[in-house]
Order: structure tokens, then sequence, then C-alpha cells
């Protein structure tokens, strides 16, 4: 009997196959990234034995069917990137679900009580939906993966010493109309990637911020916010830092040597490039364009010109310098 279909990338078009809905036998369905359209069935006898359910990337409509939030062996849900409209349904109590990921569709309404059943639950992607009201992570304590970005949703937390989030791994809260960094960071000691842009968050980020996934976090998304000052940036594994559209002050913060992206523009700083930055090996990329009222020194931009240059390979080509240099004329004009 068949356990598995994958119809991924198919370019299939039409409705959801009613008669894959009746295969008692399958584990595993995938039919993302196709053209499916209209709704899916409304009542299922079958898919008891179901684990992963991959549906993404078409353009079916209508009501997410109860059924789905009832199957028992349910582990991995992904229904992101379609046109699913009304509230999320009612999910029956204690459910395998791992992964669950309704990400930009047109769901709206608060968010089930019966999720915090899901004592497994280690994925969970809401953004680009309409949604409003609270999450509270407090039952949500194996998060690893939390995405809320472009959502009316807030963050319910308590302070005390059982607000702690030991799993958490990455978090988007981007345009959520956050005003401070969330206290509840200050236990997410393993984070690797955080994003609260697009919001509005004001003045100086806060020291103990530094300490948040210091010996992990690799990717820090604060861009479009109001902040104006950034004393330290302590992070010992950060990649990406991005700080652009801000309303940063002074002179230019330096980032630590394992830095590969530094996006600081549409800022107002000034000053000369710091040589720790110029002599920064993993460096790829340096923004430093729009200073609005400040001024980035020419002669440490040189420096940095030259110095990254001669980094890029051991015999690097004419063209690859002449391109290099056009490449840091761009940015700095």
């Amino acid at each position: 009997m068949l356990q598995r279909l994958n119809l991924r990338e198919n370019n299939f078009i039409g409705g959801f196959p009613v008669w894959v809905a009746n295969m008692k036998s399958l584990v595993y369905l995938d039919i993302s990234s196709n053209h499916l359209t209209g709704p899916l069935p409304f009542n299922c006898s079958g898919l008891q034995n179901l684990q992963e359910l991959y549906l993404s990337h078409n353009f079916l409509w209508g009501i997410i069917p109860p059924w789905l939030f009832t199957l028992p062996s349910l582990e991995y849900l992904a229904l992101s990137s379609n046109l699913f409209a009304g509230q999320i349904p009612e999910f029956k109590r204690n459910l395998p679900l791992l992964d669950i990921s309704l990400s930009d569709n047109k769901l709206h309404g608060t968010i089930p009580q019966s999720i915090y059943t899901l004592v497994n639950l280690t994925y969970l992607l809401l953004s680009s939906n309409d949604l409003s009201g609270g999450v509270d992570l407090q039952k949500l304590k194996n998060l690893k993966y939390l995405d809320l970005s472009n959502t009316n949703l807030s963050l319910i937390t308590t302070s005390g010493a059982n607000n702690t989030f030991p799993s958490l791994r990455e978090i988007y809260m981007s345009s959520c109309n956050i005003e401070v960094v969330p206290d509840f960071l200050r236990t997410s000691e393993k984070l690797v990637r955080r994003d609260i842009s697009n919001n509005i968050i004001r003045g100086q980020i806060p020291n103990w911020v530094g300490f948040i996934g210091k010996a992990s976090l690799s990717y820090l998304n604060l861009s479009h916010n109001f902040l104006t000052d950034i004393k330290q940036l302590p992070w010992e594994r950060l990649q990406t830092l991005v700080l652009h559209s801000n309303s940063l002050q002074g002179q230019l913060p330096t980032p630590p040597p394992s830095i590969q992206y530094f996006f600081i523009s549409n800022n107002s700083l000034s000053g000369e490039i710091p040589s720790l930055i110029c002599n920064a090996s993993s460096l790829q990329i340096l923004d430093l364009s729009a200073q609005e009222g400040g001024e980035i020194e020419k002669n440490g931009y040189r420096h940095f010109g030259k110095k990254k240059v001669t980094n890029i390979g051991s015999h690097p080509s004419t063209e690859r310098r002449r391109k290099l240099l056009l490449l840091l004329e761009i940015i700095m004009e």
C-alpha cells in the first residue's frame, strides 16, 4: 500500500485531489508549490495515519476544514502561502503536532486556546495574517521557532523564575507594533536568529540585550525602528547585523570579527571606519550609505577598500579589484 506521495512542483492545476483524502495508508503527502485552487474537502474519512502534510505555495482558499486539526497521527502541517480565510479551527487535544505553518494567508481572529495542549509543538509560523490577541509563551515551552511577523499578535509573558525559554532558537516579530525590546528575551540565551525590525522601539538599546544569545546569535535585525544608540555588539558568532533606517548617532559601532554582512545605512553616523572593521577578514558587505547629518570620513573608507581587495584571494584579478572598488564607491555615495 502506498505510504508516501510526493507531487511537489509539478505545475498541477485544478482543485485538491479528493481521492487522496481517502487514502488510509498514507503517512506522507506533499502537493506544495503547484497551482491548486479552491477549497479543501469539508469531510475526510481517510488520512488517519498521515504524519506529514505539505500544501504550501498554492492558491487554495476557503476555511481550513476542522478535520485537519483532528488527524490523530499528524506531526507536520504546512498550509502557508495560500488564500485560506476565516479563523484557525480548534485543535483536538494532545495531538502529536510538532510543526504548524499557516503564514501568508488571510486568516483572522484569535489563536484557539486548544493550541496550548500541543505539548510537543516546536515550530509555529503565523506571520502575514490578520490575527489578533495574544500568544502565551509560558504554555509553549518547547518552541524552537516562532514567527508572528506582520500580524496583530502580542506575546503574553509573566515575570519570575519560571519565565524561561531555553528551547527558543529563532524568533521573528517584524511589524508587530513593539515599543520596547521584549523582556522575556533575557532568558533566551541560546537564540540563533532574532528579527524585531519595523517596530517602534525608541532610544538606546538596553545593555542586557547584548547577553541574549551572546555565544550563539548569528543573525540580528533591528532595522526600521527609532534607535539612537547601541553601546555594544558583543555577540561572538554574529554573521549578519541589520541596523539600517534608525536614528543612530555618533561613531560607527564595531561588530565582532565574525561579521559577514553589516547594514547600517540611513542613520546619522559620522567619523572614520574603525580599524577593526577595516581588518575584518570575514566581512563581505558593509553598507554605510545615506548618513543624514553625519559623514563617514573617506580616508577610513579608502583604507577599507584596499584592505578588502587584498583579502579577496591570493592573486585577485584586475577585474575583481575594479568591481570591488566600484561596489565600495556605490555604497559610499
